[in-house]
């Protein structure tokens, strides 16, 4: 009887190591819990941006159609273009999207209602963004400034300090 239970433990944890091996589960298949996620590619960050501008800007009334607001059209397929390094028509002195100083991006003190924007935060009607909204679009104006710099061959720009 004891033989044919060592045989019987034998056999288990043999099983046991052949289905860790097998499937790949043990320590490494957590990622460590300090782990950072990946950051998203930028066509990521591009489809995230249209989508939150589609749905809180480019809505009818607002930065869409052939009189946007303020002459500013949000829609998807305008970006960045609509955006990157284009003054501000409130603010002269700061641009949208400024890759040169992202920090300085007029989109951004709009958005979150800085000090130093005219008129009233934005979106106006509606919810606020959110956080994660607006922590997608401060890493796309980082990679807009960083695409910029790399083909002028200067250091990394400026990046914009995500939440006060």
């Amino acid at each position: 009887m004891r033989g044919t239970t060592m045989v019987l433990a034998f056999i288990l944890a043999l099983t046991a190591g052949v289905w860790v091996v097998a499937t790949g589960t043990a320590d490494q298949a957590k990622p460590p819990a300090n782990a950072a996620a990946p950051e998203p590619s930028f066509s990521e960050l591009q489809a995230g941006v249209g989508a939150t501008f589609k749905g809180s800007c480019a809505v009818s009334g607002c930065h869409t159609g052939k009189r946007p607001e303020a002459r500013l059209p949000l829609d998807p397929q305008g970006l960045p273009g609509s955006l990157k390094n284009v003054q501000s028509r409130e603010v002269r002195t700061l641009k949208l999207v400024d890759t040169a100083n992202p920090a300085r991006s007029y989109l951004v003190m709009k958005l979150r209602g800085d000090k130093g924007i005219k008129g009233q935060r934005m979106p106006r009607v509606g919810a606020f963004l959110k956080e994660p909204q607006m922590k997608i679009i401060v890493q796309w104006i980082d990679g807009l400034a960083a695409a910029d710099s790399a083909a002028a061959g200067k250091g990394a720009a400026k990046r914009i300090p995500q939440a006060r």
